[in-house]
């Protein structure tokens, strides 16, 4: 357990949605959680980590954030484990073993997709990074985000789940966002504009009051002091 408790939840993380997008929506859904979203500069992570003391300041016994410490000061590292945590704590993730499962298999198709976008982003050779990229526009996000759609599809409701929204859902949405923002040179917004059932997906979390709120003011938000 940590040392330093200060009586709220703190989550730690780089200030983009990323691997804390629906970590933060979750949180948001919840106002009676007390709950600061700690951002990290980059310069920040980098100096902490060089100073060594990323293990006692933010928890990052794996070297990697996001991370968050608990009213009591005890630390959870890896952005899945954290989903699952909070989203018990917001009533977001199932009781029920059979929608556990189904929830973790839309959780664990998204980590493919990180998968693929890991070669994308760090290939250091110009020409190999251009084709991986054109690969992944032409083929391997669309392959992604159309068998992503089915699953939404075959749901009998709204939601991946049905009738209920899950941390599955959030989860989904800020990768969804990401590639409508063709924030990845290579990758055209455009390729979501073949998958609208997900566009809409993801437009409905945006439309729930309170991660609406959350979007437009970040009241949670606290710069890392160091």
């Amino acid at each position: 357990r940590g040392s330093m408790a200060t009586g709220r939840l703190q989550l730690f993380y780089f200030p983009f949605a990323g691997r804390a997008g629906a970590i933060r929506m979750a949180l948001a859904t919840r106002p009676s959680l007390e709950w600061d979203d700690v951002h990290v500069t980059g310069d920040q992570w980098r100096a902490v980590k060089e100073s060594g003391a990323h293990h006692e300041k933010l928890g990052a016994r794996f070297d990697q954030l996001p991370t968050l410490r608990t009213p009591d000061g005890a630390w959870v590292t890896q952005s899945h484990a954290i989903e699952h945590y909070v989203g018990r704590l917001t009533s977001l993730y199932p009781t029920d073993p059979w929608l556990q499962a189904k929830c973790d298999e839309v959780i664990g198709a998204v980590e493919n997709e990180w998968a693929m976008l890991r070669p994308a982003v760090h290939e250091a050779d110009p020409e190999r990074k251009a084709a991986i990229r054109k690969k992944m526009a032409e083929e391997d996000i669309p392959r992604w985000l159309g068998s992503m759609q089915t699953l939404l599809n075959e749901s009998s409701g709204p939601w991946f789940l049905g009738d209920e929204m899950t941390v599955a859902d959030l989860v989904m949405a800020v990768r969804t966002e990401y590639w409508t923002k063709g924030i990845l040179d290579g990758v055209p917004s455009t390729v979501v504009d073949a998958f609208p059932r997900l566009k809409e997906h993801m437009e409905a979390v945006h439309n729930v009051p309170s991660i609406k709120a959350f979007r437009e003011h970040n009241t949670h938000m606290v710069p890392f002091s160091g």
